[in-house]
């Protein structure tokens, strides 16, 4: 199993559950059996899960991760038998590390083929194990800049900015992987999603289809834009 970690700093409201929502539902639709960890707290509010059991309960060692797994209902169809969500309580228990975020990815490694993780908007988590690719949806805060510099450490990081203009933050050209400011992006929520995709120039979608195919296998886009309209 391949796990893709979506990292926001310590803001929120920068797109973060957005694109892990994305990226779970496309990639369940492209053939892959799929589990979006949430860690963030916001995935479950996007989605309308239901509370117990969740995260917390999993960490705190009350339940199995797949007694507080829950199959993902989007636009009034089953979004494929293969997505699943842990939900966040919105509270992780105080002392919970990277080394039980592994034991829960080996404990389902035989079950899944990607595992999207949400990860908390804390300065904490800036640091992943350097085997979890890594996906930053910052803004213009003058946070953006030092998380930047601190996942440089890795080498399979991307970068989506969303609000942010090129322009005014020269520092931005030199970051690998990165995608430009566009009027899409800014406007991502829940109930948009598919359009946005279908929308969102070349430009933007090339070097995120690169990035999920190298980490995944799955090309995100070209002729794959069918699933979506076969689904919604």
């Amino acid at each position: 199993m391949k796990a893709i970690a979506v990292y926001s700093g310590h803001k929120g409201g920068t797109g973060k559950s957005t694109v892990s929502v994305f990226l779970a539902i496309f990639l369940s639709l492209a053939g892959k059996s799929v589990m979006l960890l949430d860690l963030g707290g916001s995935v479950d509010f996007i989605l309308e899960n239901p509370s117990p059991p969740n995260v917390s309960s999993l960490f705190l060692g009350e339940v199995e991760w797949y007694e507080a797994a829950r199959y993902v209902k989007l636009g009034g169809k089953l979004a494929g038998t293969r997505f699943a969500l842990i939900p966040s309580s919105g509270y992780i228990p105080p002392g919970v590390s990277w080394n039980q975020v592994n034991d829960i990815i080996n404990s389902m490694n035989e079950f899944f083929d990607l595992l999207i993780i949400d990860l908390p908007a804390d300065p904490a988590w800036t640091l992943t194990p350097e085997n979890i690719p890594v996906i930053l949806v910052l803004d213009e805060s003058p946070s953006s800049r030092k998380i930047v510099e601190k996942m440089s450490k890795f080498s399979n990081y991307f970068v989506i900015f969303n609000k942010c203009r090129i322009g005014r933050n020269r520092w931005l050209r030199n970051t690998p992987t990165l995608i430009p400011y566009d009027k899409n992006i800014a406007s991502l929520n829940p109930s948009n999603l598919v359009n946005i995709y279908l929308s969102s120039s070349s430009r933007v979608l090339r070097p995120l289809n690169s990035y999920i195919r190298n980490v995944s296998g799955v090309e995100v886009g070209g002729n794959d834009k069918w699933l979506w309209k076969r689904v919604f």
